[in-house]
């Protein structure tokens, strides 16, 4: 993905994206890549494309347990 498809998927500001992204390759969740010159658009990936099935989200409530404390909460 490109910082221009970001901006157009997520209707954030350029400064925002090129901050954020800079973050997020330095933390190494994205890596940089480029084709052609040096001149070129920067094209970045996630630095570990796992299937969905093997990530962890045990950290995420489920719908059942959201609904249970939106309840709690009222």
């Amino acid at each position: 993905m490109t910082q221009r498809q970001i901006r157009e998927v997520t209707g954030l500001t350029h400064t925002w994206v090129r901050q954020n992204i800079r973050q997020l390759v330095e933390y190494e969740y994205l890596t940089v890549t480029r084709g052609g010159g040096e001149r070129s658009k920067g094209f970045y990936r996630l630095k570990e494309d796992a299937e969905i099935s093997r990530t962890d989200l045990s950290m995420i409530p489920t719908p059942e347990a959201m609904r249970r404390l939106i309840r709690e909460k009222k």
